[in-house]
This record gives structure tokens, sequence and C-alpha cells, in this order.
């Protein structure tokens, strides 16, 4: 089983918005039992079922997943570091939920240990763009690769480490 988690909005990931539309179509024509969910830019105690972010799913109901499972998370990993770093961050819509990002990244961690962040950066750029605070800190948490062929195949091979 495969959980895809893709980071779908805001304005720096709409340049990847066509590969990572490729990877999903991949994803789903060749793995039957996988779920896909959407983020904004980083995760909260919500996610969402559908792109456009209307379908909710708290992320407890997906932490009750098998620990079997694997994790990919498509994402730039780039934000301000409010959104990491402080509760409900900048962006988080739930007021219910008080944990800043970094703590349901972390419980993810440590639920899923198959686990690899792609991000859709080349990997030579992300000391000197925009979000390295923050690539930094996520790359802190999970593996992180860079989506491309190279990437993908390291991706592969951790998630079935």
């Amino acid at each position: 089983d495969l959980i895809l988690l893709i980071d779908n909005g805001g304005t720096s990931m709409l340049p990847h918005v066509d590969l990572t539309r490729l990877l999903f179509s991949k994803v789903r024509g060749r793995l039957h039992r996988s779920t896909t969910y959407f983020f904004h830019n980083t995760i909260y105690g919500t996610l969402w079922r559908d792109p456009r972010r209307l379908d909710p799913v708290p992320i407890s109901e997906v932490l009750l997943r098998q620990r079997t499972v694997r994790v990919l998370i498509l994402g730039d990993a780039a934000m301000a570091p409010e959104e990491l770093l402080h509760p409900r961050g900048a962006i988080a819509w739930d007021a219910d939920d008080q944990e800043a990002s970094i703590t349901w990244l972390q419980r993810l961690r440590d639920r899923f240990p198959h686990t690899v962040w792609l991000n859709p950066i080349p990997k030579p750029e992300w000391t000197r763009t925009h979000g390295v605070f923050t690539i930094k800190k996520v790359g802190e948490i999970f593996p992180m690769e860079d989506l491309t062929l190279g990437g993908l195949k390291r991706a592969v091979e951790r998630l079935n480490g």
C-alpha cells in the first residue's frame, strides 16, 4: 500500500504542475492500492481527498494505517518558517488544530518509517532558493530526493528498504 501526499497549493508549486500530474497519473495507473491526499505547503491536522481541498480527512485517521504502508510526499517544502514551526502556522484553517506542522510531520515519520519526500526543485538549488530554511528542516525529518529519474530511483529504493 502507498499513501501519496501532494502539495497542490500556492504559487511556488505552479512551475511543477505538469510533472506532478504525470507522477500522479503513473502512480494511479500502476498501484491499485494507493491513496492520494492533498495539502497546501505543509501538513497540519487535516488532509484533503480532492485537489480543490473541499473533502477533508483528519490526519489522525491516516495515522491509523498500518506501519508497513509506504508514504511518498510530493512538494517543494518552500514556505515561510512560521508555516512549519508555529501552531496552526500562517495558513491552517482548522481552529481546533493547535499543533505546529513540524509536529505532524514528525508523527508521520514516526508512524511510517518508509516515507520519502520528493522535491520538484532541483537538488543543487535547495541551498539557494526561496524556502532554504524550511527545505532543510523538512529534510531533517524525511529523506528528501529531487524529482529527477535518479531521485525517483533513490526514493523507490528507500520506500522498498
